[in-house]
């Protein structure tokens, strides 16, 4: 989605045309995979200039849907209600490419089977989640199911390169992948907090996913 500014004419001919900075894309027009609200400075300047009513973010403004009409994972109780986690799988740079393509087709095969038989489970193609030299990475957002849209943490694995890693990781997320339940054998996959990672708000969605899911301009 996309906030603008629209003049017409009398007869409803359009003069000028403003795009205004999306929450849900980038500086460079990449689908975010959640939106970044501190994109809508402008839009709530204008609105504020020449509208009136509340200061900062309007509520109805952060219920905005996605370009392909669903609603933000975190504003959608009658979603997120039913979520359980979220696998954001890395196709960056390095992840899944050269030596690593085969074992990631693999991976990425075996943690969609495991979140087809989770209630609300989901599976997300990411770009780069930043530990490039923690390869294969995955991102598994928890959500607490008794409190709708709540994110309870997230587990972050990276060094994914084994095939052994594979049924292991699977067998955890079919499992409803509990955090406090890890298997012992990931437990040296888990990343550190001193990291680099990505935040939520930078985060994007892989250019195949976000063809194939309609992301995109407005």
């Amino acid at each position: 989605m996309g906030f603008r500014i629209q003049c017409r004419t009398a007869v409803g001919e359009e003069q000028i045309r403003i795009r205004l900075p999306s929450p849900w894309l980038n500086h460079f027009d990449q689908s975010l995979l959640d939106p970044d609200w501190t994109r809508l400075h402008v839009w709530n300047a204008l609105r504020a200039a020449f509208v009136g009513g509340p200061a900062g973010n309007d509520p109805k403004d952060l219920t905005a849907s996605r370009p392909d009409g669903s609603l933000d994972d975190d504003t959608s109780p009658l979603r997120a209600a039913t979520d359980t986690f979220t696998a954001l799988v890395c196709r960056g740079c390095c992840c899944a490419t050269g030596d690593l393509s085969e074992l990631g087709a693999a991976q990425l095969a075996a943690i969609r089977a495991a979140a087809h038989v989770v209630d609300g489970a989901r599976v997300r193609l990411t770009d780069c989640l930043g530990p490039c030299d923690q390869k294969n990475v995955i991102a598994v957002r928890h959500r607490l199911m008794l409190k709708p849209g709540a994110r309870i943490a997230t587990t972050w694995l990276g060094s994914l390169t084994t095939k052994g890693s594979v049924p292991i990781l699977a067998a955890w997320l079919s499992s409803g992948a509990n955090p406090a339940a890890l298997p012992a054998a990931l437990s040296p996959h888990l990343l550190d907090r001193s990291i680099k990672r990505l935040p939520d708000c930078e985060i994007t969605v892989a250019a195949a996913e976000a063809s194939s899911s309609g992301y995109g301009r407005d």
